[in-house]
């Protein structure tokens, strides 16, 4: 059974709860726009959270700058790390080395440390064998755990703690996944447990401005959407969309003619991908590029979808109209419950007097209107739910990629 998301339903048949929420309906409503979004910030978030988090000690460098003793060491190693500082199209930067070192506390007991620094300050004296008359250091260490130490004007990281604020974009790709996840889910418990009802609206509010009735926001906004259509239907606009989609294919183009012949060398050449000037080789050498391909090739399909929603909003209008603020009320018994919830402005909402309503039992504020989702949502001969969407598992495929592929790629990382 196939319908449009604007055709009146009649709901009365709808069976009693709990009924069955299709698999393809959980999908869809899971995958919202904001959750593509999030999951999507928070996988490009993610890769530089998973490159710079890592290298930093945060909590080591504030327990040494709180408390520490001081005691002589000496070096037994300095080496080059794959990491540096500053840098440009023309130079890689200063590299950052790595300081191992021994020391000795008063008692005689001998302990180990790993600094790190900018540039090669310090260098390995020649001999024999490495023991005290190596190159002398000073090491701070804390009283209560010698083995956090540091060498003094050293880091215990090779980077320094303030580049944690990457993990702010990861963050809030999280939280906005979150949120849609946690809407989505009471929604998918109303469709499963909730009790039906007939509500009328009293109010409803856009984005901006007051609160008017529903009839006269729906005519404001159809205005406004008709407007728009009418400009990206100029010639400007066209050419605009045009030129879009030409630069985006240019740059997903450009980004499999860098991948494939590096994978191609890879693979069949014997030789190494080079991260900051260090050579990675091997399968993880090739799940890397892979990885970094179908990212690129990810965000180039994200694109070029928004620009099919820009050519593609003047067969919108009519469809569907922006989301807005409802206020509405419906009778539970003796009770009148007032709620609010978000719609979408669609052509069926507003055409009775009343709207169906789902809401809680258990929590009667807890509704939303049937009307409002534009979703083509049926009912059955028995009264279940029925629902016809494509793409849904696409979206959650591309959901699951965007929080596994940063996991995987923290363990790859972990193992260069």
């Amino acid at each position: 059974m196939t319908s449009s998301a604007n055709t009146p339903q009649d709901f009365s048949r709808l069976a009693r709860p709990p009924r069955v929420v299709p698999l393809a309906l959980r999908a869809h409503l899971l995958t919202g726009p904001v959750m593509l979004f999030g999951s999507a910030f928070f996988a490009f978030g993610s890769i530089f959270a998973i490159v710079f988090v890592p290298a930093t000690d945060p909590f080591g460098t504030a327990a040494l700058s709180r408390k520490s003793a001081a005691a002589s060491g000496w070096l037994t190693k300095v080496e080059k790390t794959r990491f540096s500082e500053g840098g440009d199209e023309d130079s890689d930067g200063t590299p950052i080395y790595r300081y191992e070192y021994a020391f000795r506390l008063s008692d005689g007991t001998e302990h180990r440390g790993t600094s790190y620094a900018v540039g090669q300050g310090l260098t390995m004296r020649t001999s024999p064998e490495v023991g005290p008359d190596n190159t002398p250091v000073q090491v701070e260490y804390s009283p209560g755990n010698p083995r956090l130490s540091r060498i003094k004007g050293m880091r215990t990281a090779p980077l320094s703690s303030a580049l944690l604020f990457v993990v702010l974009f990861p963050l809030m790709g999280l939280l906005m996944a979150i949120g849609s996840a946690w809407r989505a889910l009471r929604i998918i418990r109303l469709f499963r447990n909730g009790e039906l009802a007939q509500a009328t609206v009293t109010g409803a509010r856009g984005n901006e401005g007051p609160e008017m009735p529903l009839e006269e926001l729906k005519r404001s906004r159809q205005a406004s959407l008709e407007m728009v259509s009418r400009h990206l239907n100029s010639a400007p606009a066209k050419g605009f969309m045009t030129l879009w989609g030409c630069v985006v294919m240019a740059i997903m183009g450009f980004g499999v003619a860098v991948c494939l012949p590096g994978l191609w060398m890879v693979l069949f050449g014997n030789r190494p991908m080079y991260f900051n000037g260090q050579p990675i080789g091997g399968a993880l050498a090739v799940v890397c590029i892979l990885g970094f391909l179908a990212l690129w090739l990810a965000m180039g399909t994200f694109m070029l979808s928004a620009g099919r929603r820009m050519k593609s909003l003047k067969q919108a209008v009519g469809a569907s109209l922006p989301e807005a603020t409802c206020r509405f009320e419906f009778p539970v018994g003796a009770r009148t419950i007032r709620a609010t919830g978000l719609v979408r402005l669609t052509q069926r909402l507003g055409e009775q007097p009343t709207e169906p309503v789902l809401y809680d039992p258990l929590v009667p504020e807890r509704a939303f209107l049937l009307h409002g989702l534009s979703l083509p949502v049926t009912l059955s001969p028995g009264g279940e739910w029925e629902f016809v969407a494509h793409g849904a598992t696409a979206r959650l495929l591309f959901v699951a990629l965007c929080f596994v592929g940063p996991v995987a790629g923290f363990l790859i990382w972990r193992a260069l």
